[in-house]
């Protein structure tokens, strides 16, 4: 198993700053609970989250143009890859749950919730309607200035405990 980071850091002009409460605005969430992915299913709201081992983490609203930009041309260049091997390539937002037991499909035993810019599966038994269930043979974050801590500690890390090949 190899996960390694991708030294790609694109800083966007105006960083997007998430006010840290303890409560969430939109639903009423605890921001100290500790939630699962059967609980984030009936959050209908248009707040973007992910779930990092229960807790919730809030994610900006949308994109800058740039990062939509880098995105486009990633996913384009690995769609162009993937088009005639069994692969398929997905991009925000798309949901990657992530069990602690890979044998575990129970919604109310999942506690990460991931949602990365671009994700490769291989082992295409591991998608269905509501994104990837299980670890993406390839994981791609857009780092900016406002989520670089984030994406290059916080998410590394959750993707190497769940064993991540490629980030």
């Amino acid at each position: 198993m190899r996960l390694c980071y991708l030294d790609i850091v694109f800083f966007f002009r105006k960083p997007i700053i998430v006010k840290n409460t303890t409560k969430m605005d939109t639903l009423n969430l605890d921001a100290s609970k500790r939630y699962t992915y059967a609980d984030y299913l009936t959050w209908m709201d248009n707040v973007r989250r992910e779930l990092f081992d229960g807790f919730i983490k809030l994610m900006p609203p949308a994109p800058s143009r740039n990062h939509q930009r880098i995105s486009t041309n990633l996913v384009s260049i690995f769609w162009n890859f993937s088009r005639h091997k069994s692969c398929e390539v997905y991009h925000a937002p798309s949901d990657v749950r992530l069990p602690k037991d890979k044998n575990d499909h129970d919604d109310k035993v999942i506690y990460t919730i991931m949602q990365p810019d671009i994700y490769l599966v291989c082992d295409l038994s591991k998608l269905d309607d509501r994104g990837c269930l299980g670890t993406p043979d390839l994981i791609i974050e857009i780092v900016s200035a406002n989520n670089s801590k984030r994406d290059i500690k916080d998410k590394f890390e959750i993707y190497q405990e769940h064993g991540v090949r490629e980030y």
